[in-house]
């Protein structure tokens, strides 16, 4: 009896803790194998799933020479672009398209792309930097519609848009009921330049120009061209880095869509002021023929920043369907800055003079302000003479990231890796030589050690 009794609690004990056992899992453990389930079929169904239109773009970053000033043409300025541009190639997808952007960095030192809009954190063009000579693939659900923009975001960020990499993205509709009325389209990137100002190492608050895709006063020398009886569309973008754009018509008034979102509801506008990254969608119609101007409302008209439109007395029918000139618009851009290539000075010659404040320290400075390029010293002391056997310390004062990496030619190899602000990195020398390093975020950065 004593036996029985002791065998049947047992198993009810046993069936008590499997079924605790079974009750804990399934509160704990289940949510998160639902969670592991539905991220599996979210990568399999984007893998799997041919309906999904794709569209693919390449971009390519390298330094070019262009003519940006219609005062004086032939007048080159260095900038950095994507594709010879300045801006570069408008991007143009459907709601909805599967976008993979193939990115080539051809430059003189790191870049990236950073994209406006809705995607995850590895496309979001801040991490990784794309180092000289490589490459990265951005991938991302276009969304949501409207106008977006893309631009460098490789830090100083404002001195990369100041110095010409950055671009549009259009968005369009995907069901027909959230399509635009048919119109004629135009596109302005509104955007800040100093010719005086080299790499944009000392930037003015007040630029020389205030640019209209890529030009001093571009469409006052070739207006646009449009009907009285036409809708005119324009997609605006401010990427200048200071101040806003109040973006203005004259003898009309507009319908504006906010930050560029077809979402947001329209709104009956005399001006509309866009802030330095944001972007609108302008909807006009001119209700007599004539030449109009259009410019932003300020200082900016005067710097550059004002074109005609001439509207024609025409009396064809009302567009049934959108008519870009976008493209139009691109080509005349193209041969307005008549873009070639800059010949980059080899930021590795080893003939180049060294610095002549040579100082034995084991304690190293990245110096602030040491991604700009006019520098003397990127790091200091360069050269530092130390005794072989001495562990040197490399500390980052700067506001960005830096490595601090050998070149080949030194007798024996190190890299730090990307360097934070405020960190450092410690290397000890036991070969005696010179040894030269550099920043391979940065390339031009260079600096020397010399081990005795």
């Amino acid at each position: 009896m004593i036996i029985y009794f002791a065998t049947t609690h047992l198993k009810r004990m046993k069936n008590t803790f499997a079924l605790g056992t079974a009750i804990i899992f399934s509160v704990l453990l289940l949510p998160l194998f639902n969670t592991l389930i539905q991220k599996q079929a979210v990568v399999l169904a984007q893998a799997t799933d041919n309906n999904t239109p794709r569209k693919e773009f390449t971009l390519i970053a390298h330094n070019a020479q262009l003519d940006m000033d219609s005062e004086a043409p032939g007048k080159d300025s260095i900038v950095w672009t994507y594709n010879g541009t300045v801006p570069g190639p408008t991007i143009r997808v459907t709601e909805g398209d599967l976008v993979t952007i193939h990115f080539i960095n051809h430059g003189d030192m790191a870049h990236t792309i950073h994209f406006h809009g809705d995607h995850a954190m590895e496309n979001d063009g801040v991490d990784p930097l794309v180092l000289v000579g490589g490459n990265y693939n951005y991938s991302f659900t276009a969304e949501p519609r409207g106008l977006l923009l893309y631009h460098c975001h490789m830090m100083p960020t404002s001195q990369h848009i100041r110095m010409g990499m950055y671009g549009a993205i259009i968005v369009d509709p995907k069901e027909k009921q959230n399509q635009l009325p048919p119109a004629r389209e135009f596109l302005l990137v509104m955007s800040e330049h100093d010719p005086s100002d080299k790499d944009n190492t000392s930037p003015k608050f007040e630029p020389a120009y205030y640019l209209i895709n890529g030009y001093s006063n571009v469409y006052y020398n070739h207006p646009l061209q449009a009907n009285y009886t036409e809708t005119v569309r324009f997609y605006v973008i401010n990427i200048g880095v200071t101040i806003p754009y109040s973006f203005h018509l004259h003898s009309a008034t507009f319908k504006a869509y906010p930050s560029g979102l077809t979402a947001n509801t329209p709104i009956n506008a005399q001006s509309w002021s866009i802030g330095p990254g944001d972007a609108a969608i302008i909807d006009a119609k001119w209700k007599y023929p004539g030449t109009y101007l259009f410019h932003s409302h300020g200082i900016q008209e005067e710097h550059g920043n004002m074109g005609k439109i001439n509207i024609s007395g025409s009396t064809a029918k009302p567009l049934n369907q959108s008519i870009s000139m976008i493209d139009w618009q691109y080509q005349l851009q193209k041969k307005l800055q008549n873009s070639h290539p800059e010949i980059p000075q080899n930021p590795h010659n080893p003939h180049a003079p060294q610095n002549p404040h040579t100082s034995s320290n084991n304690t190293i400075s990245i110096v602030v302000n040491a991604s700009l390029p006019n520098r003397e010293l990127f790091y200091s002391p360069s050269p530092s003479t130390v005794s072989n056997g001495t562990m040197v310390n490399w500390t980052n004062y700067d506001t960005t990231d830096h490595t601090v990496t050998s070149k080949p030619s030194s007798p024996s190899m190190f890299d730090s890796n990307s360097i934070a602000r405020g960190h450092k990195f410690t290397h000890v020398f036991s070969t005696p030589g010179i040894y030269n390093y550099f920043c391979k975020i940065h390339p031009f950065m260079t600096g020397q050690v010399i081990v005795k």
